[in-house]
């Protein structure tokens, strides 16, 4: 059976509200006959033809942006657990929406959007059972946006290493001691978030002793090279295990304050999450998803330097000065400014951005 992730709607400013759909009250399609969602992107262009015979046309691209975001589903008080839960949802979105808020979309590890809900459809078949839409502008795509990262310079492993380090205790403020009553709420899942915790810091531990007795990629033995590979894959996997859980543990809790939820717990006389908890939860969640971004960026820089080192491709290396370019950098190692882009991609540096004054950056063989 494939997995199944609950719909998060948060609002980024105003009242902030947070809204979980999961279950009957998710967004659904049919097999082979409708979709959930397009998560596809449209390129903004334009083509240009040219008189003349044999001329090819040419394109210009203006960007990528995702497909509108459009979904459906239908609340049904029966399916939902409690009289009145449709009406009651349906209330709580036309407030939402009128909210005139940016809101943050999820979907499990499929998607996540920065959205703005410009039109809502309910159509009420029974006072029970109602069909809705959801229409919205996507701003940002978060899956393929940069995140923002502050680059800390680093010229040896232990100078990455370090770096690591103070990610990683930013990376996990969900202690066993911290968030009582959510863990206690849900201890299933807050033990799963120990769980990926422990998976991190004991390769993280050996990755560590590892960069402590190498001086620089180049110059360490093939066998410190493999096991610091194995040791950096097994703390991605942590790592990506961890964002799932807290993604699991917030959506879960967030639950409790929709309106169906609350219906259900006065019937069952249960009781959920105080929402300024979830609202703390939130915040320190924020963090730990931007250092766990940053962390992957720099586990994929180690990685890349290995497998650099391990297939042998480069015959030098170049600390950068100030004021250098990429072209500069090629002119000096090859006599013409063809290798700029060569060096850059062997180092995994963004398009657009400068060499880093003070950083070791490795050279191809051929530009």
């Amino acid at each position: 059976m494939p997995q199944v992730f609950p719909w998060s709607f948060a609002q980024l400013g105003g009242p902030q509200k947070t809204c979980i759909l999961q279950g009957w009250q998710a967004p659904f399609g049919r097999a082979r006959h409708g979709h959930i969602v397009n998560a596809g992107v449209i390129t903004r262009r334009s083509t240009t033809a040219y008189p003349g015979q044999n001329i090819p046309k040419t394109v210009h691209v203006f960007g990528d942006e995702p497909k509108p975001f459009d979904i459906h589903g239908r609340w049904m008080d029966f399916a939902m657990g409690a009289p009145g839960a449709a009406a009651a949802f349906r209330a709580f979105w036309r407030d939402f929406q009128l909210d005139h808020q940016i809101v943050r979309a999820s979907w499990g590890n499929i998607l996540s959007y920065q959205i703005f809900i410009y039109d809502t459809d309910f159509r009420f078949e029974s006072t029970g059972d109602l069909e809705w839409e959801i229409h919205a502008d996507v701003l940002v795509d978060e899956n393929t946006a940069k995140p923002d990262v502050v680059y800390l310079p680093t010229k040896t492993p232990l100078d990455m290493a370090t770096t690591m380090r103070a990610l990683l205790n930013a990376s996990n403020p969900f202690t066993a001691t911290s968030y009582n009553s959510l863990r206690a709420f849900l201890g299933s899942v807050s033990d799963l978030i120990d769980t990926a915790a422990a998976a991190i810091n004991a390769p993280f531990a050996y990755v560590y002793d590892i960069c402590s007795t190498i001086s620089d990629f180049e110059t360490a033995v093939s066998s410190d090279l493999g096991k610091l590979g194995a040791g950096l894959v097994a703390m991605r996997t942590g790592l990506i295990n961890l964002r799932w859980s807290t993604d699991l543990l917030f959506s879960s809790a967030t639950y409790a304050n929709t309106p169906d939820a609350l219906a259900v717990s006065d019937l069952r006389g249960s009781s959920f999450v105080p929402a300024n908890t979830i609202l703390e939860f939130a915040n320190d969640k924020q963090s730990s998803d931007a250092a766990i971004d940053n962390l992957l960026l720099l586990i994929q820089s180690m990685q890349q330097a290995i497998a650099t080192v391990s297939r042998g491709t480069t015959s030098s290396a170049y600390i950068a000065q100030t004021g250098d370019t990429w072209e500069a950098i090629s002119f000096r190692k090859f006599g013409s400014a063809d290798g700029a882009n060569a060096i850059r991609d062997l180092n995994g540096v963004r398009y657009g951005a400068p060499p880093v004054p003070g950083t070791r950056y490795q050279i191809p063989t051929h530009p």
